[in-house]
């Protein structure tokens, strides 16, 4: 649990217990993931995923590549490039749309996908999916190339 609170806190409504959140990701995405032995309980799927998550590594392979939260506004073109070369592969980038009166789009998610091997590849829009995600007031979706990026500083999680 103390893993789950660190590193996988419900960033939408951070004031709230994130147990709601976890259980909608169980919900939404581990019993379909529950088909795979490796992935067929709350705490194998919770477990696998935070291990994977570690050996991604995102933010400190962003940093590396000079990609760092709240320093600059940055390109799509930037980030899908430094991802291209860090992992050799293309995630879904989800951003918050600018509102009236701001200039960049708030980079929200990036999704990296798996094969049922637990294999990076690289993430396509299977057909019929929607590219949005309702997250509260305002959606997350696939992010515009011709706008630029504000990648916000790291959630403070609660102690």
């Amino acid at each position: 649990m103390t893993d789950m609170t660190r590193y996988w806190p419900d960033v939408i409504h951070p004031s709230l217990n994130s147990t709601h959140f976890w259980k909608h990701e169980w919900e939404k995405h581990g019993t379909c993931a529950a088909t795979l032995q490796v992935l067929n309980s709350q705490k194998k799927y919770f477990g696998k995923t935070l291990e994977l998550y570690w050996q991604v590594d995102l933010n400190g392979n962003l940093q590396k590549a000079g990609i760092k939260p709240n320093s600059t506004y940055y390109t799509m073109t930037d980030i899908k490039e430094g991802i291209r070369k860090l992992y050799g592969l293309t995630p879904k980038i989800q951003c918050l749309p600018p509102e009236k009166g701001e200039k960049a789009q708030i980079l929200g998610q990036i999704e990296f996908c798996f094969t049922k091997e637990l294999k990076l590849r690289n993430c396509t829009e299977p057909r019929g999916e929607s590219n949005r995600l309702q997250l509260g007031i305002r959606n997350l979706s696939v992010c515009k190339d011709n706008l630029p990026v504000y990648y916000p500083p790291m959630v403070q999680h609660r102690k």
